[in-house]
């Protein structure tokens, strides 16, 4: 999806091709950018699978007028609790960072609860993680963790 706007509305695109890494699009007919004036451009895509290092990002125009590749200069904070997660391109996968079990009694017959503790490298919202432990005996016990 692209998508660009301006404090006084939106400014209407049209998708030319994205191929390789490079998305062209053209102003429609009844859009004019203005000069000294912000807009936002907005693309949303899926990421990879696999994790992947930072993007160099440029953006430039062509056609009766021409500027110059110029570089997008990421605006770093953290994101879902990764440090610098806000940088363009940057994926990571998540994992578990360590993780380790404990039981409270182990004598036959009486009541038992496992503690678990674990911590991953990445941050999840309330209701969007399910963590499923596996017990020896070949069962699969699943408990919704609320982070």
């Amino acid at each position: 999806m692209l998508r660009a706007s301006v404090d006084t509305g939106d400014v209407r695109l049209l998708l030319v091709s994205d191929n390789n890494g490079l998305i062209t699009f053209d102003l429609t007919r009844d859009s004019v950018i203005k000069s000294n004036t912000l807009y936002l451009l907005s693309i949303t895509f899926t990421n990879p699978s696999t994790a992947q290092t930072p993007a160099h990002l440029e953006i430039k125009t062509f056609g009766s007028f021409e500027i110059p590749y110029t570089p997008l200069l990421a605006r770093e904070f953290d994101a879902y609790g990764v440090e610098g997660g806000s940088v363009p391109g940057l994926v990571i996968v998540p994992v578990f960072l360590s993780a380790s079990i404990f039981q409270t009694v182990p004598l036959a017959g009486a009541r038992n609860r496992l503690n678990i503790h674990f911590t991953t490298n990445a941050a999840f919202s309330l209701g969007t993680l399910t963590v499923c432990v596996r017990l020896g005996c070949g069962s699969w016990e699943c408990a919704c963790v609320w982070v």
